[in-house]
């Protein structure tokens, strides 16, 4: 999906709590890449991104910097990515935390968040998926699927996958139990219907909301 993006205008929500989650395939690396934004101006906006040199990283413009370990560089492989935030938690290291397959991962460098701090993910302004505001840039070259937005619910990785118990690889779990919130989304992508001549619908939203 180069040079394409998904975009929503949204209204401030709940910016203490909140929960990303992502299955996607990498085509293109050793470039800056965006996965989603959540943009209301040059001074209020947070992104997830893949950096050029192949990590994942979040930068929010009130907070600062995060980025963790390993390096995610297989094009052959599905990731699945979950960005959990809750900024009540006592401990700085738990106030947001990023999974990778159902897994806790390393961080490499961590921005301080003040207990109940307001971050700038789900500021009213827009949501984006898979391009940088600015210059509509930094594209993400992939494949997507089941991404959940879950606003006021810190989740665990466990609510949108499973261990298969036959081949012990982490996957899809299709029978989601969460809370959306006012601006929470799921995307299945399941209807494709896109092109000349046709209306849009690869971005439907499933979780309720519409």
């Amino acid at each position: 999906m180069a040079n394409t993006y998904l975009q929503r205008t949204v209204s401030s929500s709940n910016r203490r709590t909140w929960t990303w989650s992502g299955w996607v395939k990498r085509s293109l690396l050793g470039s800056s890449q965006y996965l989603t934004e959540s943009w209301a101006n040059s001074t209020h906006y947070s992104h997830l991104y893949f950096s050029s040199g192949d990590t994942l990283n979040f930068y929010d413009a009130q907070a600062g910097s995060w980025s963790w370990h390993p390096i995610y560089r297989d094009t052959n492989a599905w990731y699945h990515i979950v960005l959990r935030c809750d900024t009540t938690q006592s401990s700085n290291g738990d106030r947001l935390r990023l999974y990778v397959n159902g897994e806790l991962a390393s961080a490499n460098a961590v921005a301080g968040i003040n207990a109940s701090q307001e971050l700038n993910y789900n500021v009213g302004g827009h949501m984006r998926f898979g391009a940088r505001t600015t210059g509509s840039s930094d594209y993400f070259d992939g494949c997507g699927s089941h991404f959940h937005f879950c606003d006021g619910q810190s989740y665990a990785p466990t609510v949108f996958g499973e261990t298969d118990s036959t081949t012990g690889e982490w996957k899809i779990k299709t029978d989601v139990s969460a809370s959306y919130g006012t601006n929470g989304y799921r995307l299945e992508f399941k209807n494709t219907s896109v092109g000349s001549g046709s209306s849009s619908t690869i971005g439907t939203d499933t979780s309720g909301n519409d």
